[in-house]
């Protein structure tokens, strides 16, 4: 009686070589790589070739290697310095005003409005998603001498008008103000989630204690809270030292150059007068600074995390 015998299959026939498995995953993001060579790395090696040069398009003709020139120039340039002390003020101003106004408001909220809490985080948030051009605007009539609202509200509080963008004194205050009432809102999220997830059973305990609110909050929620607080900051220093819509629409630098910030600075050197070789120099002493202070509190933030971390998970 015949047998029926199984068809012999090739095995290796349908197995893909070790060869194309390697280079396949090559093959198909280099799309991917092509772009972001065109995207990133050529702006970059640009940008540091600029840096070293005297480049000015306008004037071709003058462009020359500087090597370091630029930098050495930025230093010994009073309106540098000026704007790296303006620049500072404006961020720890900002940060600060931000920080506080956003702790209070996410710890108010948290602890106080249990119910209707989501329409109050809706109304919190709406300046933070406005476009920074829109935002501008508007505070750009709310400040202005002649028909603006704060004058009109000053007024009625027998207050003289004041040129609020026109004057040396207030103008950067302006700017503070419009930067803190735009991205408090960003803050006040963070912290509201961070109040969200910490645990309950340190709070109780030290409630069972006889612990005052102010003693919880500075023993118990703060330093519970210390990675996310961190985080923010970071988020909102880098922010606040790259900021130039708020300032462009409001002021353009002006009074007499009392609101130039930095990234102003770079948009004043590069866009009006031309000298891109100085603007570029600029731009990577601000990455360099940023990327200093970044580094250094993610540092911060890591050794943090370490030393709050239980003995077992430590080990």
């Amino acid at each position: 009686m015949p047998t029926a015998t199984a068809p012999i299959i090739d095995v290796t026939s349908t197995v893909p070589s070790k060869r194309s498995v390697e280079w396949r995953p090559l093959v198909l993001s280099l799309p991917a790589i092509t772009i972001l060579l065109i995207m990133v790395a050529y702006p970059t090696i640009f940008a540091v070739w600029t840096a070293l040069h005297q480049y000015n398009p306008m004037l071709p003709e003058m462009d020359r290697f500087v090597g370091l020139g630029n930098f050495q120039h930025a230093f010994s340039d009073p309106i540098f310095r000026d704007t790296v002390v303006r620049t500072a003020v404006f961020v720890v101003v900002a940060v600060t005003a931000e920080f506080v106004l956003g702790f209070v408001l996410a710890l108010a909220v948290f602890y106080l409005i249990p119910y209707g809490s989501s329409l109050v985080r809706l109304a919190l948030t709406m300046p933070m998603i406005m476009p920074p051009i829109a935002i501008g605007l508007i505070w750009r009539w709310l400040f202005d001498g002649q028909f603006g609202l704060i004058n009109y509200g000053t007024g009625l509080l027998g207050l003289p008008p004041q040129i609020w963008l026109g004057n040396t004194t207030t103008a950067m205050g302006a700017v503070i103000l419009v930067e803190v009432w735009q991205w408090m809102p960003f803050v006040f999220l963070c912290l509201y989630a961070g109040l969200a997830s910490l645990p309950s059973d340190p709070i109780e305990a030290a409630r069972v204690d006889g612990a005052s609110p102010l003693q919880l909050l500075r023993f118990i929620v703060v330093p519970m809270m210390k990675p996310i607080i961190l985080v923010v900051l970071l988020f909102r220093i880098i922010d606040c030292m790259r900021v130039f819509d708020i300032v462009f629409v409001l002021t353009e630098g002006g009074p007499s150059n009392g609101t130039v910030v930095y990234p102003f600075l770079v948009y004043m050197q590069g866009f009006r007068y031309y000298n891109v070789g100085y603007a570029a120099a600029l731009s990577w002493l601000l990455v360099i600074f940023v990327s200093l202070l970044a580094g250094t509190l993610i540092s911060v933030l890591l050794r943090s995390n370490v030393q709050s971390a239980p003995q077992g998970v430590r080990a």
